[in-house]
Order: C-alpha cells, then structure tokens, then sequence
C-alpha cells in the first residue's frame, strides 16, 4: 500500500513540473519573441546557395522513386 501511495504522489508531481511549451509573443509589438527561423539553404553545408539546396533536394527525391531503381 505504500509503494503505491509512493509512486501515486511521484506522479502527481511530476505532472506538476511540466513546463510551459507554447510560444510567446511580445504585447506591445505584437510580434513573435521565440527564435528566428532561418531557411534551410541558409543552413551549413549549403551556406546560401538555394540551387544547390534544389539540386540535392530532387536528387534525393528521385532515389526514393522505385522505378529508376528497377531499370
């Protein structure tokens, strides 16, 4: 009856310190105050170059097609 009383009370306060998860936004600007998104060409190994990004992105999407893997 303890061990139950025990693992009863962990988790109650377990659910109790669960952070806050949703976004905040500034009142007087209206905007949002969470981390800038950045677009996924401007991430490292394409360092801005938006055709390359294209280019590997539907080279990548082309090896999942099964029929270019059966001819």
């Amino acid at each position: 009856m303890k061990f139950m009383l025990v693992i009863a009370s962990a988790a109650l306060l377990v659910a109790c310190a669960e952070a806050d998860q949703t976004a905040t936004y500034d009142d007087r600007t209206r905007s949002y105050s969470g981390k800038a998104d950045q677009r996924p060409w401007e991430a490292q190994p394409y360092g801005g170059d938006r055709a390359k990004w294209e280019r590997e992105l539907a080279q990548r999407a082309m090896h999942q097609n099964e029929y270019t893997r059966t001819r």
